[in-house]
């Protein structure tokens, strides 16, 4: 069905729910991000992706488009498709008031489950507002929150810093 169709949606664990067109400020949030990590990823082995292709959370049977993600090492797929990564080391997610309860909850803890996710990342799209949360002794996940353009967001999992003034570059509030 997803193939055929002209919207894009997610799956939660059978619950098909349909994706909303995104704002400027989030199309910005998502392309700053991205075009930041595949320059600071450029001499490691590590691919960026964002927002079209498909990522599968095995154990929770969720499949999910999100905003930009990082594989590092070999790209695993699923077995029966050839568009639907399932070994992301970080994942972010660019958040609307109407998509902020869904990432910070079910899809987090769908991403939870992934055994190669390390970190992951929120970023709000309303206000400057960062929150990281980082796998510790693979139990635990540790949040960090960040709220000034001059913070440094630190991502551990492709050892790399990102100035949050660059995450939110043109963006308006």
């Amino acid at each position: 069905m997803e193939e055929q169709s002209e919207i894009r949606h997610e799956y939660f664990d059978g619950a098909i729910v349909a994706m909303a067109g995104a704002s400027l400020n989030h199309n910005r949030i998502v392309g700053n991000a991205f075009a930041e990590l595949k320059a600071l990823v450029r001499n490691k082995p590590c691919e960026v992706f964002q927002t079209d292709l498909r990522l599968l959370a095995k154990k929770r049977r969720t499949y999910t488009y999100p905003d930009v993600f990082v594989v590092c090492g070999k790209i695993e797929l699923d077995a029966n498709r050839k568009d639907t990564l399932t070994n992301p080391i970080l994942i972010i997610e660019v958040w609307s008031k109407s998509t902020k309860y869904l990432d910070a909850s079910e899809k987090f803890e769908a991403y939870r489950q992934i055994p190669s996710l390390q970190e992951y990342v929120m970023i709000d799209q309303a206000r400057v507002h960062v929150e990281r949360y980082r796998r510790s002794h693979d139990v635990f996940w540790v949040l960090a929150t960040f709220e000034n353009r001059n913070d440094i967001l630190e991502l551990a999992s492709i050892e790399v810093s990102v100035p949050l003034r660059v995450l939110y570059d043109k963006v308006e509030f």
